[in-house]
């Protein structure tokens, strides 16, 4: 077998991504070899550190998150008080300062959000709707609405023009295409996955929580199919894909929004199908706000509730 060099300035190195094209987009494939049958990671390209950043500000829980290209955002939520707030708090990582983007146009509790480039996509439920954010303009737009069960479980970036949503109290899902600003419904889960930790990996979409089993969803062929339980049984915490792997941090052991929060870390690995244990979080969180990193390289988790309904305003980053 040929092996694939380039010249790094003094010497030949091999290259660390090797971009693949599936038939309709390239894919990244960083540090992985085909066995076959599967693409699997011979190289992590992830610390698996924490590092603990400013306050935001204003200290929420259920409040949707995302990581466009120039901030990072925690979007409404609720107060400790329990009032739904509007915030629309931005971090930007270059001059470590926080401030304050367009207010959501409605107060809001347990919303998902997604980003793609400046742009961000949130659903608030029946108590906002679902809308779009634009950095550039810093705006807010209505996009259509038509989800049976409307707040989110996850909502998961399939791609940069199609998204994924399971809501609470429901086996229903439907995917969003941005293209034509309208929603599909796919095929039903067997069961309710409440408080779902949501990621996309390769095709498939990955939900897992306190419901035994974690659900696996082929775009390609609208099939589920399941694979290991989490190793700890939890819901309402941060998710997403780093590299390839399926991170499920913090969240709650308990079905009661007022509960203490749990550090537990872990991440699945769908080529082996098994869940590892990575470096815990600093703190407790519940219904924290989150996103994934422009580059796939690193996850924020900020606010949230820690120990029974305290609120926090801290901002970590899982890298």
């Amino acid at each position: 077998m040929a092996t694939i060099k380039y010249w790094n300035g003094s010497a030949q190195a091999k290259p660390k991504a090797i971009r693949v094209w599936d038939g309709s987009a390239w894919t990244q494939r960083i540090g992985k070899y085909w066995n076959g049958s599967a693409w699997i990671a011979f190289i992590t390209y992830f610390s698996n550190a924490w590092d603990t950043l400013t306050q935001s500000g204003t200290g929420t829980f259920g409040g949707g998150g995302a990581w466009t290209t120039s901030y990072i955002h925690t979007i409404g939520g609720e107060s400790g008080s329990g009032t739904s707030t509007t915030i629309n708090r931005r971090y930007n990582p270059v001059t470590t300062t926080w401030d304050s983007g367009a207010a959501f146009p409605q107060g809001f509790f347990r919303g998902q959000a997604v980003a793609v480039g400046e742009e961000l996509y949130l659903n608030a439920g029946s108590n906002g709707g679902f809308r779009s954010y634009s950095n550039t303009t810093n705006s807010w737009a209505t996009l259509s609405y038509t989800l049976a069960n409307s707040t989110s479980n996850a909502l998961v970036k399939i791609s940069d023009t199609k998204f994924f949503h399971h809501g609470t109290s429901s086996t229903e899902v439907q995917t969003y295409d941005v293209v034509s600003n309208t929603w599909t419904t796919v095929a039903t889960l067997s069961s309710v996955r409440t408080g779902a930790f949501g990621g996309y990996i390769d095709g498939k979409v990955y939900l897992a929580s306190s419901t035994p089993a974690t659900s696996i969803y082929d775009v390609a062929s609208n099939t589920w199919s399941t694979g290991l339980a989490m190793t700890t049984s939890k819901s309402q915490g941060a998710s997403g894909v780093l590299n390839g792997m399926f991170i499920c941090a913090s969240g709650t052991t308990s079905t009661n929004n007022s509960a203490s929060g749990t550090i537990n870390n872990i991440g699945y690995t769908p080529s082996t199908n098994t869940w590892t244990a990575l470096t815990v979080a600093p703190a407790a969180r519940h219904h924290p706000s989150f996103g994934i990193s422009p580059d796939g390289s690193k996850m924020f988790m900020a606010n949230g509730r820690s120990t029974g309904a305290t609120v926090q305003q801290l901002l970590y980053i899982f890298r």
